[in-house]
């Protein structure tokens, strides 16, 4: 393992990745719908109906399909350039595509240490 000090800039390269999917649910209500009759029928204000008579009356199908659809965007880091401040030159680059290990510790006065495997000439 080797620390290198780099006095320069990150700067992280990424690409996003969409992707949608869609589900198709057989749903299927069952149950009692809650009614309120105001007055009063056959002296009871609160009566319980079957949700499928319900749904017989008014011609809705009971099961029904339902579709959902989900759409992600998920950003891929694709690089990591470290360049020079002053000159904005490239010191290193670390394509994390290729399964580069960093580990990079940035310090209080802005400059940081990269960790990996690599020997690279000190800045």
């Amino acid at each position: 393992m080797k620390l290198t000090r780099l006095c320069g800039r990150r700067h992280l390269s990424d690409t996003v990745g969409e992707g949608e999917a869609r589900m198709r649910y057989n749903a299927r209500l069952e149950g009692y719908v809650a009614t309120n009759y105001n007055p009063k029928y056959k002296n009871h204000h609160f009566w319980a109906i079957p949700v499928t008579s319900v749904l017989r009356a008014l011609g809705k199908p009971n099961p029904t399909i339902v579709t959902q659809t989900i759409k992600s965007s998920v950003y891929f880091t694709k690089s990591i350039v470290v360049r020079d401040r002053r000159s904005r030159a490239v010191l290193r680059e670390f394509d994390v595509n290729n399964r580069d290990q960093v580990v990079i510790y940035e310090m209080e006065d802005g400059s940081f240490y990269v960790e990996d495997d690599q020997v690279i000439g000190v800045n």
